[in-house]
């Protein structure tokens, strides 16, 4: 869902690229597959600031940041700290 969502938010399907982040999100949970939802995660915020909603994007890159942090994943904790930092959300 992830990998189509991103190629639907690249040819402008925003709202089908949500519908796959969401079903996403709730496969995750209940599989518990915190690597697969922090990319999620991360996809979701970039969506929702395209959109223009702050506070999802917010949201969703904090949560992107503490799974990609628990996961141990520097290169993408580094990368959505940058988004987050760019976007005025962190310090």
């Amino acid at each position: 869902w992830g990998n189509q969502a991103v190629i639907l938010m690249a040819l402008g399907g925003l709202d089908e690229a949500m519908t796959l982040l969401k079903q996403q999100e709730s496969i995750c949970n209940e599989l518990n597959m915190k690597y697969p939802l922090a990319y999620c995660y991360w996809n979701w915020g970039r969506l929702a600031g395209g959109l223009g909603n702050a506070k999802t994007q917010k949201e969703k890159l904090k949560a992107a940041l503490a799974l990609f942090t628990e996961l141990k994943m520097p290169r993408e904790r580094d990368a959505v700290q940058a988004e987050l930092h760019k976007m005025g959300f962190l310090g």
